[in-house]
């Protein structure tokens, strides 16, 4: 069953064409009424066509992020902020649809998280610059292939369940350490978390119980900055101000820094967050109830995927916990990319169920 009228789809290009051609935004700038218009009238195909191919969770959150993106204000960081979000759900679309072989991506995950510890051990060490290699040289900090700390971290706990495979899961020591080295134990959490849920799925009650304490001990004392303490204030103070305001569609897609350093600037004692270290709350705070509601269906459906696939939940447990800790698709794109490959490979399986 298609979810649109074949008559519907032959006369909408044109349709929306000479809408494109004729319609300008009310905005000074001529030009960039123009570049607005045409960026507007790919995002609404685009989205049209996913809910053709009925991928209706994608379509209706890159329309919500249109939307946001110019509502309640047109701002340059906006728009590059939807360019960028266009980018992630056309990536997520292609991989399912060209339906890679599963083993062969987790594989590739598992090379990329070796790399990762490998220049993690040769900058700790000052070995020598790993970064040598590709033509440029690092920033002199202890962050592998990302950018700090809290994402060194996070790429190794994204791509730790694709080890979960035979002998390959002998890697785990290596990627504690990894973890250890880069000293941000947000991945440490989610890695222990993944470890409890094996142990208590093979009936080790104990040894998970024991997990759990060691991880939650090692996490509450060495969290690397900004901390879960000042993490907290921060998200209530963005839940506070936002009710405050009595919105409902949000501050506007890629504004959370700009209402951050002018607002809540008190809660940083003079300084602002840059993002939230929160992917949910930092979505809410941008796009309003609109992301929660399909938050909430995106998530019932994953769930029903994965049910009897141990892996893709170890990779669920990763993607919340690096999700609640930092801003995922904000300051790192190779991370965002990881989640949005097991995302991907998630939504496959499914389609592939649904045959």
């Amino acid at each position: 069953m298609n979810y649109l009228n074949k008559k519907f789809t032959q006369y909408i290009i044109p349709g929306s064409l000479l809408f494109v051609l004729l319609f300008r935004l009310p905005m000074a700038n001529f030009r960039l009424s123009y570049e607005l218009s045409a960026t507007y009238l790919t995002i609404f195909l685009f989205s049209l066509y996913l809910f053709h191919k009925k991928y209706i969770i994608p379509a209706l959150f890159l329309l919500l992020c249109a939307f946001a993106s110019y509502y309640p204000v047109c701002t340059l960081t906006s728009i590059n902020s939807l360019r960028i979000v266009t980018i992630g759900i056309l990536f997520y679309f292609v991989i399912t649809e060209l339906k890679p072989k599963k083993n062969l991506i987790l594989n590739v995950l598992c090379i990329v998280a070796i790399i990762h510890v490998i220049f993690l051990i040769l900058q700790h060490f000052q070995i020598f610059d790993p970064y040598w290699f590709l033509g440029f040289k690092s920033n002199g900090s202890v962050t592998g292939l990302t950018a700090n700390r809290n994402e060194a971290s996070a790429l190794i706990a994204l791509c730790a369940p694709a080890f979960y495979r035979g002998k390959l899961s002998y890697f785990l020591p290596f990627l504690v350490m990894g973890i250890l080295i880069s000293q941000s134990f947000g991945g440490l959490l989610a890695v222990g978390l993944m470890v409890v849920y094996v142990f208590y799925q093979k009936g080790f009650k104990f040894q998970s119980i024991c997990t759990l304490l060691a991880v939650l001990v090692m996490f509450a004392i060495y969290i690397h900055a900004p901390g879960i303490e000042l993490r907290v204030k921060v998200w209530f103070a963005a839940i506070k101000f936002y009710f405050d305001e009595n919105l409902i569609t949000g501050f506007g897609l890629g504004h959370w820094e700009y209402v951050s350093r002018k607002y809540l600037s008190e809660v940083y004692e003079g300084g602002y967050f840059s993002r939230a270290h929160n992917t949910f709350i930092h979505s809410w705070f941008e796009l309003g109830f609109g992301f929660l509601i399909l938050l909430f269906f995106y998530v019932k459906k994953l769930f029903k995927v994965i049910k009897y696939d141990v892996i893709f939940k170890l990779a669920i447990i990763g993607i919340f916990i690096s999700c609640s800790s930092n801003s995922a698709f904000r300051i790192n794109y190779l991370n965002g990319l990881i989640i949005l490959i097991w995302l991907s490979l998630i939504e496959a399986k499914r389609r592939k169920e649904r045959c």
